[in-house]
């Protein structure tokens, strides 16, 4: 297959052509929707606009299936898709480095106000497209990158069972859900479930929701009906902070003298484990209607963060144990759609996967999404049992490398392979002394206290030096200060403005006097 985009023109290439031509790329080389036999043979893609720079090249892609990539310097935010993981068939091996060099170089020519927002600057590749740079950087590597990720990061949504397909026909069928009789208390919590959603989706504003009232009024009841129903689990609602961040943030550091916390997390999946409690995060962006897309973007990238430091507690925690093996699963919530994505550690990288994602109901006539929805929170329900599964295998593997001496199989001889780096959140950008003279709360003056002045206050807007040791008082350092010239201090200014008074006055009586004289003689 060849697509040639040759010499089109500069002004030609707007929004939409871009997304257009990255939904392209994206079809021919691991589009989800292509059926698993058909396979694209050797292509040349090529975008290049008229212009003489050759920073206007986006890609190039010649036929041994190298790529040339030249950094980007404006974030493109596309609609993310799921991800399908297909068997790759072909005999050429992955070489990690070249993978690991290309996204080196990238964040080197990474401008520094962007660290924050790019998650290549963290290690953390996105698969779904969401991110412009890192597909056009490493699209032609992902097929086989998502080979190499472990067996286990799949996401296959179950049938519903014979009484829960009658049970959801009779709740779709009826007109009031509070005359349906309930037997089990799998009956029991599926009416409940269909009976908050149907008054969430029929109440007066139901469009127009904040985040908050939109998560407890359209997610908290599936959350209830699927995970929080196990009492092994413990699911936190609101602004949760996450410790395994704030271990991060405070290793190496003396938290007497500043003690970091952690991210503050929409919803917080635990497990009654003690030493690796929590398991699985979910970020809401927005309420209803949809957020922007930048709003969008800060919380996936926010929630991949909040997966990689659950995945660091975890190793350190298990300490001599491989838990590369490990997947790490979490949501994320966007108007009324839910995103399932999963995290895992490979190659000196962190992989993020958009797994799946379905509609939540948003009318009467469209109820019949809750069944999906209450499957995909089922299955992402048995996700996080396997993940609580290696964590408890992993522990007791370490345990016995402690007790025994010796590592309790042969299948922990296998080496661990290189961990990524951790990148920390860069620290904001201190303020010039101009841009804090421009706030609003300075008034454009800079007043400092120096504590040798004895809480005298001192005129610093135009970096005026003085010596600390020496001024005890503001009015020595006053006197220490060259007279400046053209500039009158308060007395003299105060005796200006009485004299200019008292001559507008006297101009006045003066003006009077003589309307009087001309009254008289007329």
């Amino acid at each position: 297959m060849t697509l040639n985009f040759r010499k089109v023109p500069e002004y030609f290439l707007n929004d939409k052509i871009r997304e257009l031509i990255h939904n392209i790329l994206y079809l021919v080389n691991q589009s989800p929707l292509l059926p698993d036999n058909c396979k694209s043979e050797d292509e040349v893609i090529m975008v290049e606009t008229n212009s003489e720079s050759e920073d206007k090249l986006l890609m190039a892609k010649t036929n041994h299936g190298e790529t040339q990539d030249l950094p980007v310097e404006e974030e493109d935010l596309y609609e993310p898709s799921v991800i399908r993981i297909n068997e790759d068939s072909s005999e050429e091996t992955l070489n990690w480095n070249t993978i690991k060099e290309k996204v080196d170089t990238y964040r080197k020519q990474l401008k520094k106000g962007k660290y924050a927002v790019d998650t290549l600057y963290y290690f953390l590749i996105d698969y779904s497209g969401f991110h412009g740079p890192t597909s056009n950087l490493l699209s032609g590597y992902f097929p086989k990158m998502l080979n190499a990720l472990p067996k286990n990061m799949q996401f296959c949504v179950s049938t519903l069972s014979e009484e829960e397909t009658k049970f959801f026909d009779l709740l779709l069928r009826t007109e009031d859900i509070a005359d349906i009789k309930t037997v089990t208390e799998e009956e029991k919590i599926l009416k409940r479930l269909a009976n908050n959603i149907f008054d969430a989706i029929t109440m007066h504003g139901r469009d127009d929701l904040s985040e908050v009232e939109h998560m407890f009024r359209n997610i908290v009841p599936l959350l209830d009906a699927t995970i929080r129903k196990d009492n092994h689990y413990r699911v936190k609602y609101g602004e949760t902070l996450l410790e395994a961040t704030a271990n991060r943030r405070n290793k190496g550091t003396d938290p007497n003298d500043r003690a970091r916390i952690g991210y503050k997390v929409d919803v917080i999946f635990e497990y009654r484990i003690s030493w690796a409690p929590v398991i699985g995060c979910m970020e809401v962006s927005g309420g209803l209607p949809r957020c922007s897309r930048s709003k969008e973007w800060d919380d996936t990238r926010k929630l991949g963060l909040e997966l990689r430091d659950l995945w660091l507690d975890a190793m350190e925690k298990l300490a001599g144990a491989n838990a590369n093996e490990i997947v790490w699963w979490g949501l994320t919530v966007v108007g009324l759609k839910i995103r399932v994505y999963a995290l895992a550690a490979a190659g000196g990288l962190f992989h993020l996967v958009l797994m799946y994602e379905c509609l939540l109901p948003s009318s009467p006539v469209d109820l019949v999404n809750l069944e999906l929805a209450y499957l995909v929170l089922k299955e992402f329900k048995k996700k996080l049992d396997e993940t609580r599964d290696i964590l408890c295998k992993l522990n007791q593997e370490r345990i016995k490398l402690i007790t025994r001496g010796k590592r309790g199989s042969d299948e922990l001889l296998r080496e661990v392979g290189k961990k990524p780096e951790i990148i920390n959140t860069p620290e904001p950008r201190k303020r010039t002394n101009r841009e804090k003279r421009q706030l609003p709360w300075r008034r454009n003056i800079d007043l400092i206290t120096d504590p040798n002045l004895n809480g005298e206050r001192m005129y610093s807007g135009k970096k005026i030096r003085f010596e600390r040791n020496k001024a005890k008082k503001f009015s020595d350092w006053k006197k220490s200060q060259p007279e400046k010239k053209n500039r009158k201090n308060k007395n003299e200014k105060k005796k200006f403005v009485d004299q200019k008074r008292k001559e507008r006055k006297n101009k006045k009586k003066l003006k009077e006097k003589k309307k009087d004289k001309e009254r008289k003689s007329g």
